[in-house]
């Protein structure tokens, strides 16, 4: 026998054609899949046309979209038949995207390796959706691969506003916590921080001041700086977001 590492996707984007050789992108825009330049050509709306070449009226034009990839729920049962790497698919991701993933796959991982009876708690699934704006499913992985795999008439893209912010640092003896806003937030607001380096908590927002002291209780400028008391210490580039229900 031949011992080989195996590496295997477990979540993100998937390509409609074979592991990024779709040549239309190429033919279409002249930037090649192969490439890391992919414009997502089956992203685009088409029209479907008859033997006649007329067109064939829908609710909606035709696209080739597959939906995204999420194996969350076998993610012990890779690890029982020895795949050794995951892949994330996280090409022109962002920053918020790629971390709440990776920390997701990360805690479910070690705490299988910890415990083989391990359940990852349901929340997990709800924090993962809720950071992308395209529904994902199993695709190939143990399940039959039909209609509910792939968008054919449309979709619908929610903006995700759930990424507030990201800590850029934390005074310890004052506990007060200095942030970067992404997304409008206010006082009272039930949120969550999470990083590398904490455990997950939830919090009720408190008074929030602007960089100069004065009590502003309301973040609406991407990037402002912006102060509030915390009693638990977090790190610089652990992110906030707004409470998974």
């Amino acid at each position: 026998n031949v011992d080989i590492e195996i590496e295997c996707f477990i979540h993100g984007a998937m390509c409609s054609s074979i592991s990024g050789r779709c040549v239309l992108s190429n033919f279409l825009t002249n930037r090649d899949s192969n490439r890391g330049g992919c414009s997502q050509i089956c992203r685009w709306d088409f029209k479907l046309l008859d033997e006649q070449k007329k067109n064939i009226e829908g609710e909606k034009d035709f696209t080739l979209c597959a939906k995204d990839l999420s194996l969350l729920a076998y993610i012990k049962d890779m690890m029982d038949i020895g795949i050794t790497s995951f892949k994330i698919e996280g090409r022109m991701r962002s920053i918020y995207y790629i971390a709440t993933v990776v920390d997701i796959y990360r805690r479910v991982i070690d705490g299988y390796l910890k415990d083989s009876k391990y359940q990852y708690p349901k929340d997990y699934e709800k924090i993962l959706r809720n950071c992308a704006n395209r529904d994902a499913v199993s695709q190939f992985f143990n399940e039959k691969n039909d209609v509910d795999c792939q968008y054919y008439n449309g979709r619908e893209e929610i903006s995700n506003q759930g990424f507030l912010g990201i800590v850029l640092d934390y005074d310890k003896e004052n506990k007060l916590a200095t942030v970067e806003e992404r997304n409008y937030f206010k006082k009272d607001d039930e949120v969550e921080i999470f990083g590398p380096n904490i455990k997950p908590f939830s919090f009720k927002m408190p008074d929030i001041y602007n960089e100069d002291g004065e009590k502003v209780n309301i973040g609406r400028h991407p990037e402002e700086i912006l102060k509030f008391k915390l009693d638990k210490k977090v790190y610089p580039n652990d992110m906030i977001r707004i409470k998974i229900s």
